[in-house]
């Protein structure tokens, strides 16, 4: 990595959305979560993408108005994205895709009609595809090192471009959340993890496996308002179904003062460790993520 960059401040919003407005006041910087110092960046490295739980891809600055951003990694896949939500000047709202990866399977298709274009000095392919009043735009081009970026749902090749050129590989994040899992066993690895930024603070989501049991767990800004347990102490909803193709899934959610941590778990799972793995779960809270647990997966920040 190039020079070390301290932790960013939390996102910033406006004062108040305007009246006539359906949606959050935007965010006026763009947040990012906190910075890796001294970790290996996606330029000295394609390698690097699929390190669990540090993310590689990032902005330079906002694309338009922004009301919500995750970002996400997909570890196996050696695969990140940022998905942005935000509101264009005539107020429709708009969703824009980034990715990364070290393969473009099951990104977005490049359909339709083709145009060559360069990116940062690199070949790459826009494709708009048009159906009726409806447009996909997608910009995918190759880095240097091998690495695949795209980018789609802009208005355009100009827009796309534009995003495009603001991309950056030269900063490693950490895939932080606000907890430390004591008692999730040693064999359970991290699949998939993201951070994300709306108006009412930072959450996240985290899935872990054993290759047989799955564990999915997010943290949302509500309460448990249906309580029918309680696990270490706290109110807590606790329920068991049947999931898509009838297999049995079990769902905890645990009040954490005005914050649900939430457990879906999958597979060949067992109930008691399920609850002690809730129970046991070593809360830090707070919607900075600069604050939260280095890794959620071990006792230490």
């Amino acid at each position: 990595m190039a020079t070390p960059s301290p932790p960013p401040s939390p996102p910033s919003q406006s004062s108040s959305p305007s009246p006539r407005s359906p949606y959050p006041a935007p965010m006026t910087v763009l947040p990012t979560p906190p910075v890796a110092p001294g970790a290996a960046t996606a330029v000295d490295s394609a390698d690097v993408v699929g390190e669990p739980l540090m993310l590689h891809l990032g902005l330079a600055r906002l694309p338009f108005p922004i009301i919500g951003m995750q970002y996400q990694q997909l570890i196996d896949e050696r695969q990140e994205s940022l998905v942005i939500d935000g509101v264009d000047d005539d107020g429709q709202s708009r969703t824009l895709i980034v990715r990364v990866g070290a393969d473009t399977k099951d990104f977005e298709p490049l359909a339709g009609k083709r145009t060559a274009v360069r990116v940062a000095g690199r070949p790459g392919t826009f494709a708009l595809d048009r159906a009726g009043d409806r447009q996909a735009a997608v910009l995918r081009w190759r880095t240097a090192n091998g690495l695949w970026l795209q980018v789609a749902g802009a208005r355009g090749e100009t827009d796309a471009l534009a995003v495009a050129a603001s991309v950056r590989l030269d900063r490693t994040y950490r895939c932080v959340a606000p907890y430390r899992l004591r008692s999730l066993p040693a064999t359970m690895k991290p699949e998939s993890c993201s951070v994300v930024f709306r108006d009412e603070g930072a959450t996240s989501m985290l899935s872990v496996s054993d290759g047989s049991f799955h564990i999915l767990i997010t943290t949302e800004s509500r309460r448990v308002s249906d309580a029918n347990d309680q696990i270490g102490g706290r109110p807590a909803r606790v329920v068991e179904h049947r999931g898509d193709g009838g297999a049995p899934i079990m769902e905890v959610a645990v009040d954490r003062d005005g914050t649900v941590l939430s457990l879906t778990a999958s597979g060949r799972y067992d109930r008691t460790l399920v609850r002690r793995i809730a129970a046991d779960c070593d809360w830090i809270g707070g919607q900075d993520p600069a604050t939260w647990a280095v890794d959620p997966l071990t006792s230490d920040r």
